[in-house]
């Protein structure tokens, strides 16, 4: 079972930040294709009602890093092949 908690790893005001300096003006589109997720995503984070996860905010932080030392922002590839199931299905007990 996943604790959730109230923790935000990434404030509005950092998450707008860090996408300006990766991505420029278009940001939020630019970095939900990037980081491959839906980009009302990335407007749930913007107005907190979803929390940003420390995974999301490390990704984001490295990207940063990375334009910080004018590198090229690495290319996100899709798995090929068939994926190897990682959970089960929930089973509702009655």
């Amino acid at each position: 079972m996943v604790k959730r908690t109230d923790i935000t790893y990434l404030s509005p005001a950092d998450l707008e930040a860090a996408g300006l300096l990766i991505y420029g003006a278009n940001w939020r589109a630019a970095m939900a294709e990037h980081m491959g997720v839906d980009p009302s995503l990335i407007w749930r984070y913007m107005t907190l009602k979803t929390l940003v996860p420390r995974s999301f905010a490390v990704a984001v932080e490295a990207l940063a890093t990375i334009k910080r030392h004018n590198l090229p922002l690495p290319t996100v590839t899709p798995s090929s092949g068939p994926l190897e199931p990682i959970a089960r299905a929930y089973e509702r007990r009655s």
